[in-house]
């Protein structure tokens, strides 16, 4: 394969990797709880409403953008006719409702993201504030994070980027997100303010390609697309051993195996057909590549 070909599908893969981190990034994927629906991999306040209730602050839409992609985005709406009822703050974020709001880690983070991006529309009543904000962690420890807050009204779907505090921040592996139509700190609700997100990813600034080449490329395998069994050479790597992650696009692991250095032959029967992300580590690398399972 020409050196160009093989610069074009890491730099294509990268893309994909960190755009597939968040989960249900999206809204695409819903589970039913009782009279509400509850978007996968995300927490809300509806989790902590009973059954019956007939007051939820998040929503299914089929307003969503960009309208080639998916069918669906997340409304999240406060009604303050019923506060302090905490079912009717607009209040969604990632991970599970174990927390109001945890400041636990939710998912893993591949890579060196500097912003967290999406789109939205914001219809906000009495001065409410919308709040996103998100932070990385490393070993459970918050490390960097960035935040946008705004009363300002935006009626049709607009693009936001979220840069981190400081870019030059040390490595991490996990992450969270909090969006409200309110702001969150105080938790105090004005209005029935509506927010609407859709398509969140993490993007990474990479100085050159070629830089990126270089890092990334410890390691090869073949085929790809693969029906099944995917050769790994491991030749480069030495004295550790490395451990494989793969996730798949909804940024959920699929996968963990402990790898010896050398020519490896990894079986993928149990994968469906789509594209996944192998991610190996061990203290001298982390590098991550686009899979495609194709029977």
């Amino acid at each position: 394969m020409k050196r160009s070909s093989l610069l074009f599908i890491v730099f294509v893969a990268t893309a994909i990797e960190i755009e597939a981190q968040i989960p249900n990034r999206g809204f695409e994927t819903w589970t039913t709880s009782g009279n509400c629906m509850v978007p996968q991999g995300w927490a809300c306040m509806n989790d902590w409403m009973g059954s019956t209730e007939n007051c939820y602050g998040m929503s299914r839409s089929d307003d969503h953008f960009p309208v080639s992609v998916g069918a669906f985005s997340i409304r999240i709406e406060n009604n303050v006719s019923v506060l302090p009822d905490p079912g009717a703050a607009g209040l969604i974020w990632t991970g599970d409702s174990t927390g109001l709001g945890t400041d636990d880690p939710a998912f893993p983070v591949i890579g060196h993201p500097t912003s967290l991006c999406g789109y939205y529309k914001f219809l906000p009543q009495n001065g409410d504030s919308m709040d996103i904000h998100f932070a990385f962690y490393k070993n459970g420890e918050q490390v960097v994070g960035g935040r946008m807050i705004s009363t300002d009204t935006v009626s049709e779907w607009t693009y936001f980027k979220i840069p981190v505090s400081y870019p030059d921040y040390p490595d991490v592996d996990s992450a969270r997100i909090m969006i409200s139509a309110f702001y969150a700190d105080n938790f105090l609700i004005h209005g029935n303010s509506v927010l609407y997100i859709d398509n969140l990813r993490l993007d990474t600034l990479t100085s050159s390609i070629d830089e990126y080449h270089t890092q990334k490329n410890r390691f090869s395998f073949y085929p790809n697309p693969a029906n099944r069994v995917v050769s790994l050479d491991l030749s480069k790597v030495i004295n550790d051993d490395v451990i494989l992650e793969v996730y798949n696009l909804f940024g959920v692991k699929v996968m963990t195996e402990k790898l010896k250095p050398g020519p490896v032959e990894m079986d993928f029967a149990n994968l469906h057909n789509g594209v996944y992300l192998m991610y190996l580590k061990n203290p001298d690398i982390s590098e991550v590549h686009k899979l495609i399972i194709n029977r």
